[in-house]
């Protein structure tokens, strides 16, 4: 039972939730990007904009090490 669960659970963040974390991640990047140009460009520096892009461009390694803690790797959920 828990198997299976787990099983779900892994084909949910594979297929919905990684997709749409990798997708934030490249916006908190381009957002990383256009404030540090903006910096170097203006002379001057967004901080929370800086953070929140920053953020949201872990999200994708921070599910990723959720995923791993979880177990969703291990070879003993793969169908036998």
């Amino acid at each position: 039972m828990t198997r299976l669960a787990r099983q779900r659970e892994s084909e949910a963040f594979r297929q919905f939730v990684m997709p749409c974390s990798t997708l934030i991640g490249f916006i908190g990047l381009i957002g990383m990007v256009l404030v540090s140009l903006d910096h170097h460009l203006n002379q001057r520096w967004e901080a929370t904009a800086f953070a929140a892009s920053a953020s949201a461009a872990a999200l994708p390694f921070i599910l990723f090490l959720f995923r791993w803690a979880r177990g969703h790797f291990n070879r003993q959920l793969e169908n036998p």
